[in-house]
């Protein structure tokens, strides 16, 4: 399985996973509307995707504007984590309409995405400010590329799922890269028209959808690396209610 087939396999898991759990979906893209809505008319046009701050003027970002960052990627993490949580449940144990079953799980999952989210926003904020914050940034990045397959294993309850996302990118480095970045690129390039002039109500609209889209597709594609690097993987249950 070649990480072409990863990505064209997350695709199709991730958007099953969108239709399978359409009302957890929805309901999660209102509330993003309504918060992108609030928090978009304090940050510049360059503020629309998901976690990602552009910086248009020179020298260190403003500690206010930054805090507003911080507390968008926050809110929007805890937000679409339930999404992700399904995602990832929906491609590997093929389940649905549960998430809200297991609270604790969902809380633990949201406790982790949202502290992986703000690692960018922290290597903004240091950008400028301390010396070596590029450094700093490519370990950031290294450190949340061997992190990706953690979140399947909190998905799937595995003990010690952090150690065992961790070990499972070993020597796997470049591929887990390469199918993240080649995998969610379309939906960065499909939000910049709207970033660039297509109104505030259109920046909330791509805001909220890519905003939903690319962390719910991002869950279906680590899901599909840690399939093939051999996760443990529960029989599928393919049902609406349970626990």
């Amino acid at each position: 399985m070649t990480w072409l087939d990863v990505i064209g396999a997350g695709w199709r898991g991730g958007f099953q996973a969108i239709r399978q759990n359409l009302p957890l979906m929805s309901a999660a893209f209102i509330v993003l509307v309504a918060f992108e809505a609030i928090i978009l008319p304090f940050f510049p046009v360059g503020k629309f995707v998901h976690h990602h701050y552009v910086h248009s003027s020179t020298g260190p970002i403003p500690l206010g504007r930054w805090i507003l960052d911080l507390i968008q990627a926050t809110v929007s993490s805890i937000i679409i984590a339930p999404c992700m949580l399904a995602s990832h449940r929906f491609v590997l144990a093929g389940e649905h309409n549960r998430v809200f079953k297991n609270f604790p799980r969902v809380g633990y999952f949201a406790f982790w995405i949202t502290l992986v989210h703000l690692l960018p926003a922290v290597m903004t904020f240091m950008m400028d400010r301390v010396a070596g914050a590029a450094l700093l940034g490519l370990v950031i990045y290294y450190v949340m590329a061997r992190l990706v397959m953690s979140f399947p294993a909190i998905a799937l309850d595995i003990s010690s799922p952090i150690r065992d996302g961790w070990s499972r990118t070993k020597g796997h480095w470049w591929e887990v890269v390469s199918v993240m970045v080649f995998g969610l690129a379309p939906f960065v390039l499909l939000a910049m028209p709207f970033a660039l002039g297509f109104g505030f109500l259109g920046r909330v609209f791509a805001g909220s959808l890519f905003g939903l889209l690319m962390p719910v597709i991002g869950a279906a594609l680590a899901s599909e690396l840690y399939r093939k690097f051999g996760g443990e993987i529960p029989e599928p249950s393919y049902g609406s209610v349970g626990t």
